[in-house]
């Protein structure tokens, strides 16, 4: 009899230690796959995240008392994993369009950026609407949401849509004339801004924002933590409200959405 009581004593704080605690802090933990678009997110394969969205994430997560991972990946990488919802939970950034609300829920916008254009600084060519890009070499990183806002906008004119993959090369390029003297490289435009200054790109200019466009964070509608949104969001609210995003974002030079 005291061999039973044992036993069933012994299996009872098998439980203890590693039923519900270690359960619970499982399933608060969120997974972001990250790519990487500095300033808002910087790093490489392999290495912690850091940059503006990520250490809003980190103070939204804490804030909601949820434990948030960030993995770097790129893009389509990113992409592809985080639809399924199974090795990662959700991507950072991303932005409200149909293509990603297929399969994400999209937060509330956190901060407030554009899709600009970058031409040579000795070309008097200015984007002002649809009709200058005729005849125009549009230049993009893709395929992305970006590359998607330049396939809208060129739609009914004479401009042709060329992707790359790599934005500090497609900025030395139309620098190097490699494009040609009607062309204009599409990004976003504080990563632009900032890799002409850290990469001491010379003779290109900004010629024109194509849209606004707010960064957001999504989970996957596969992933078991989707139901997790309504928490994150209004923990983002308050943290708006009282400031700190802001601030956070006012490091990196950016603006907070909720402004």
């Amino acid at each position: 009899m005291k061999l039973v009581k044992l036993g069933l004593f012994a299996l009872l704080l098998m439980v203890i230690a590693s039923g519900p605690s270690s359960s619970f802090a499982n399933e608060e933990t969120i997974r972001f796959a990250v790519e990487p678009i500095p300033p808002f997110v910087v790093g490489e394969d392999g290495k912690p995240a850091e940059g503006a969205l990520v250490e809003v994430m980190q103070r939204v997560c804490a804030s909601a008392k949820r434990t948030c991972t960030f993995e770097i990946m790129p893009f389509r990488r990113s992409l592809a994993i985080a639809i399924e919802g199974a090795e990662v939970d959700g991507i950072l950034p991303s932005i409200r369009i149909p293509e990603r609300e297929q399969s994400f829920l999209i937060s509330d916008p956190v901060v407030k950026t554009a899709y600009s254009f970058f031409a040579s600084a000795q070309s008097s060519w200015q984007f002002q609407s649809p009709a200058d890009l005729n005849g125009m070499l549009i230049v993009a990183y893709g395929p992305s949401a970006t590359s998607i806002a330049v396939e809208n906008a060129i739609l009914h004119t004479s401009a042709t849509l060329q992707i790359e993959l790599n934005m500090p090369r497609a900025l030395e390029k139309l620098a190097g004339g490699r494009y040609g003297a009607d062309a204009a490289v599409v990004m976003n435009r504080d990563t632009g801004l900032l890799l002409l200054q850290d990469q001491k790109i010379p003779g290109l200019k900004l010629a024109g924002d194509l849209k606004s466009v707010e960064y957001c964070f999504g989970l996957s509608r596969k992933s078991s933590r989707a139901g997790q949104m309504t928490v994150l969001n209004n923990a983002l609210h308050q943290l708006q409200k009282s400031g700190e995003i802001q601030a956070i974002l006012a490091k990196y030079g950016l603006q907070d959405a909720s402004k």
